[in-house]
């Protein structure tokens, strides 16, 4: 999808909303499906959704933004394939070990980097090679950070000194880059890990009690500028106690002499609420019947 802005928003959003359909299309007919072994319904997923959400992402210009909103519909999707809930607590990492696939980071960049090797041995005048070697002349940009180019996206997976030495192998070149995509994968899982660790051990650990203590509520807070903008507006709770004896106070009701009970119709058939006499309800009493 050509834009005038430069951007390749609009393209991932029609790429996901078709990929979103696939999906729906299938969840009665496999996705569901009782039958069906998970390695089957891991190769329709490939074949059909993954097909159609990464349709020409050989030449996107991608930022961190668009891998990780297409890493987070990618792993969605896997959730639903392998029948795993937000439940049962399984970290991305083991989602894509189970499936036995890579994140869309590595497999953008995989294939990325084969288009790029299918290019630089491309003929000399092919329009695709022109556009990758060649520079603009004239013109201007304007003020801010420069658009990032398809060659920019590509030197953070290559060394742009040696690369073009091994593109000239097809075969070759098509090893390194599966080398380095399973390289790449496997450190980023392995990051992925030991942040988790991290963030597990930090919510574990106990902090020391300090003298930042409010003075209020007895919170701790462990810093001076922590403790001075909780100052500021904190409120103490008032105790149960309290609020119970001063609402018990209030719905108490007023001492005096008690009424004595009776039934709301009395022998002369007068109202006991309003002191009017009338008729009952279900009519005259039996005492008046006789009468």
């Amino acid at each position: 999808m050509i834009s005038s802005s430069l951007s390749i928003d609009s393209e991932l959003n029609s790429r996901i909303a078709k990929a979103a359909a696939v999906m729906a299309k299938l969840i009665q007919r496999l996705w569901n499906h009782s039958s069906l072994t998970e390695k089957t319904r891991l190769h329709v997923y490939q074949a059909c959704v993954l097909s159609t959400l990464l349709y020409g992402s050989k030449t996107w210009t991608t930022y961190a933004r668009h891998e990780k909103k297409l890493n987070t519909f990618h792993l969605r999707c896997l959730r639903h394939v392998l029948r795993i809930k937000w439940q049962d607590n399984v970290p991305n990492t083991e989602v894509l070990e189970r499936a036995n696939m890579n994140s869309m980071h590595s497999a953008l960049g995989e294939r990325r980097l084969k288009w790029l090797g299918h290019v630089m041995r491309m003929d000399a005048g092919r329009i695709p090679k022109d556009l990758l070697y060649g520079e603009l002349a004239e013109g201007y940009r304007t003020r801010g950070r420069p658009k990032l180019q398809f060659k920019d996206v590509c030197k953070k997976d290559i060394d742009p000194y040696t690369w073009e030495s091994q593109a000239d192998d097809r075969p070759i070149w098509r090893l390194a880059v599966r080398q380095g995509t399973t390289d790449a994968e496997a450190k980023r899982n392995e990051n992925a890990v030991q942040k988790r660790t991290r963030r597990k051990h930090r919510q574990q650990q106990l902090q020391e009690p300090s003298s930042f203590t409010c003075t209020k509520c007895g919170r701790d807070w462990h810093s001076r500028i922590g403790l001075h903008s909780h100052s500021r507006r904190c409120r103490p709770r008032k105790k149960p106690s309290e609020g119970k004896s001063s609402s018990a106070q209030e719905n108490k009701a007023p001492s005096g002499p008690k009424l004595q009970q009776k039934s709301s119709w009395d022998e002369e058939h007068q109202c006991i609420k309003c002191s009017t006499n009338a008729v009952p309800p279900f009519g005259p009493t039996v005492a008046g019947l006789l009468d």
